[in-house]
């Protein structure tokens, strides 16, 4: 995914070409002109910025990128553009971009000389609280006296689908492979469960 990233910043930062006709596709899918970011090798708390602002490109990004003339050639732009039509790699996007802000929220807590060792495991509860608020019955949350114990992986804890607090849930996903064609139909289910594994895990 950083690969990426870092691979489709340099595909424009270094060919002024390229910026222009991208632009074109910004204006075509109504996409405000945002610049594409690199993700900071020492820096993984820049990963959210860069994640979000390719997220919000994504329906430029992949016009571009299908629409290229090394479309079907071997090579980047073919790596590209398959990658972007993948319904399992935005979800993959969209997953990081939901993550990533409480994990940076509690990791710039820390960022400070001031020493935190006191708060240190009251904010990794609630870290852990506000994760397993998303997916786990509220009852078990509140029913438990250490947080760390709870089986979140058995489905009977679990929330119902439609309750997920997910930008993309199981029935997006399955509504989305069918919509898209984005696998065969008896692979659809496989590919919905795999997706809830990756949620779980």
């Amino acid at each position: 995914m950083e690969e990426l990233l870092i691979d489709v910043y340099f595909h424009f930062n270094h060919s002024a070409k390229h910026k222009e006709e991208y632009r074109e596709f910004l204006e075509f899918c109504d996409v405000a002109p945002l610049k594409i970011l690199k993700p900071a090798s020492t820096r993984w708390l820049s990963l959210e910025k860069c994640v979000n602002l390719f997220l919000q490109q994504w329906p430029a990004l992949i016009s571009y990128f299908e629409s290229h003339e090394d479309r079907e050639r071997p090579g980047r732009v073919k790596r590209y553009a398959d990658y972007l039509a993948s319904v399992e790699k935005k979800a993959y996007f969209m997953f990081l971009s939901f993550i990533l802000e409480p994990l940076n929220a509690f990791n710039t807590i820390f960022q400070t000389d001031a020493t935190q060792i006191a708060i240190l495991i009251p904010e990794m509860n609630r870290l852990l609280r506000l994760f397993m608020a998303k997916f786990v019955l509220m009852r078990v949350i509140k029913s438990a006296t250490d947080l760390t114990k709870v089986s979140f992986a058995d489905r009977s804890v679990q929330l119902d689908d439609p309750k997920l607090h997910y930008t993309w849930g199981p029935t997006m996903v399955r509504n989305l492979a069918i919509r898209f064609s984005i696998v065969a139909d008896d692979e659809i289910e496989h590919l919905v469960e795999e997706f809830q594994n990756y949620q779980y895990a």
